[in-house]
């Protein structure tokens, strides 16, 4: 078992999840596979935009990096939101085909940092 801090549901698979100062984390015991080793922390879904791939409530392992490629899946931060989404050309992409409830996210004004790159579910 490897030991990894996990923020609890803080990766808005939908509108953005609102993040504030201290953000409570805790530290979960993980199983030790290649993937685990690479990551620096574990977050969890919120939301049921990158359904089929990603559902609400699974915990996904996050390798830290500013640089998600695009085709890869990222945590993504926007002035207070955080956000699960693929990385697109021009736009962070929503897996959910109902694109009405569960659209891309667009830049804007704000701006649109990454703070990690999702490596796959715990337990997979």
């Amino acid at each position: 078992m490897r030991f990894l801090s996990y923020y609890q549901r803080m990766a808005s698979a939908g509108s953005g999840e609102f993040l504030f100062p201290d953000i409570p984390t805790e530290v979960i015991a993980v199983p030790d596979t290649p993937l685990s080793r690479r990551a620096d922390f574990v977050i969890g879904v919120n939301g049921r935009s990158m359904e089929d791939t990603y559902f609400d409530g699974d915990k996904v392992l996050v390798e830290k990096t500013q640089d998600v490629p695009v085709g890869k899946i990222g945590i993504f931060i926007r002035g207070s939101e955080c956000f699960i989404k693929e990385a697109g050309e021009e736009r962070l992409i929503s897996h959910n085909i109902d694109k009405e409830q569960y659209p891309d996210i667009i830049p804007d004004e704000r701006r649109i940092d990454a703070i990690g790159i999702v490596l796959g579910k715990v337990g997979d």
